[in-house]
């Protein structure tokens, strides 16, 4: 009972000090100011006629949410003509492809890729959902802490090292919560009928 409450109190104080956001009520900013804290890229949003690119996803659990991507920012997909999964930084983005750049050392001089949208076949997102994208990692880092614990206490009692049948339910349902949050907060999409990659500008 004592661990189970220790482990408690350890995700919670993981969980406070990498989601507290300091707050000052003496400055007050505008709602423009916190858009563009949360990603600067987000300043081409502010102004008419940019470009960027869209995941309009539809998956079969939840619903509909879309992810937008602006030039300069990473993106991670896979494409049918290239093996494994591609991570870039957008440098422009055209009516159906993007560009991304990267520098040969060998040639000293920058090669520009294009990328069709048709190409893409799955897109790698990532959204960071209060507490849940936090626990994702620091609750099967609790999980894994309260395991060691719970086998190397009963031999500093100086008894047999062992391991609780209760502790690994404990131990075992914090690493899988933690499983189950990492995949709600990064998710990949096959692009399809329901998931569809396209281009749309501000205004």
């Amino acid at each position: 009972m004592k661990k189970t409450a220790l482990a408690f109190l350890l995700v919670l104080s993981l969980l406070t000090a990498y989601s507290q956001d300091a707050y000052d009520s003496t400055k007050v900013v505008s709602s423009e100011t916190l858009f563009l804290r949360s990603n600067p890229n987000y300043r081409q949003y502010l102004t008419p006629g940019q470009p960027y690119l869209v995941l309009d996803a539809n998956p079969a659990l939840g619903g509909f949410v879309r992810f937008r991507y602006f030039e300069g920012e990473r993106f991670k997909f896979k494409s049918a003509t290239e093996p494994g999964k591609q991570k870039v930084n957008i440098y422009s983005i055209a009516d159906t492809s993007f560009t991304h750049v990267t520098f040969s050392e060998a040639a000293r001089d920058l090669n520009y890729f294009h990328v069709n949208f048709d190409d893409i076949t799955r897109v790698y997102t990532s959204r960071r959902i209060p507490f849940i994208t936090e626990g994702a990692f620091m609750l099967p880092l609790a999980g894994i802490i309260y395991l060691v614990a719970d086998f190397v206490n009963p031999g500093i009692d100086g008894k047999r090292w062992n391991t609780s049948s209760g502790s690994v339910v404990v131990g075992g349902g914090l690493i899988a919560t933690g499983a189950v949050f990492y995949k709600m907060s990064f998710r990949s999409f096959k692009i399809n009928k329901r998931n569809r990659l396209h281009l749309l500008r501000t205004y």
